[in-house]
């Protein structure tokens, strides 16, 4: 509608990143830093899609930019957790196999009823979250635990999250499901992300 609405473009770049469609999230953000190099969120949102592709380099660089550019104190200090996080030698990366598709390997063989098969497979099919699970257990009979590592579902943009947690909402709560809650757990940080209840 206003198609010269940086702001906009980069949280439409964002969107792109979080449904794995680096590449266009890429050259969105490129248009925006064409009209305002310090632009904060097109330098953060651009920094976060690096680290999801794989170039921990490339991500520093580019975070470094955008810490410069914060526009205030909290913004620096929740982006200087980002660029903290890149250092440590278990944060996941795509393409890095050592991380987070070791750990989808070694999980890989994690096998529940079909009714809650579906629902962890519902993450880790998804383009983002998949890199990022860890596991999944029963902590009882009706509550599935699903751990992911530095998975940032607060950072998502809303319609992305709703979709992401509608989509685990439905397998979990219908049909002849035992599911009465789903957790997602942050395995880094030792957090509770979501609480998904029927």
């Amino acid at each position: 509608i206003v198609p010269e609405d940086i702001d906009m473009r980069a949280r439409y770049a964002s969107s792109l990143s979080f449904t794995g469609k680096f590449d266009d999230s890429l050259k969105e953000l490129g248009r925006v830093l064409s009209v305002k190099p310090d632009h904060f969120q097109a330098l953060a949102y651009s920094a976060v899609t690096y680290a999801e592709m794989g170039d921990k380099a490339k991500s520093k660089a580019v975070g470094t930019q955008a810490l410069a550019a914060a526009p205030n104190a909290e913004a620096k200090e929740r982006f200087s957790k980002f660029l903290a996080s890149l250092d440590k030698e278990a944060s996941p990366q795509r393409g890095n196999i050592s991380s987070a598709d070791s750990k989808i390997a070694s999980n890989s063989s994690l096998s529940f009823e079909p009714a809650i098969q579906i629902v962890v497979d519902q993450v880790k099919n998804n383009a983002v979250a998949g890199k990022k699970f860890v596991d999944a257990k029963l902590t009882s009979a009706d509550s599935l635990t699903i751990s992911l590592d530095n998975f940032p579902v607060s950072q998502m943009p809303p319609f992305v999250k709703d979709k992401f947690l509608g989509g685990i909402r439905e397998k979990a709560f219908s049909g002849n499901s035992p599911l009465k809650s789903v957790i997602l757990f942050d395995s880094a940080t030792k957090q509770t992300l979501e609480t998904l209840t029927r």
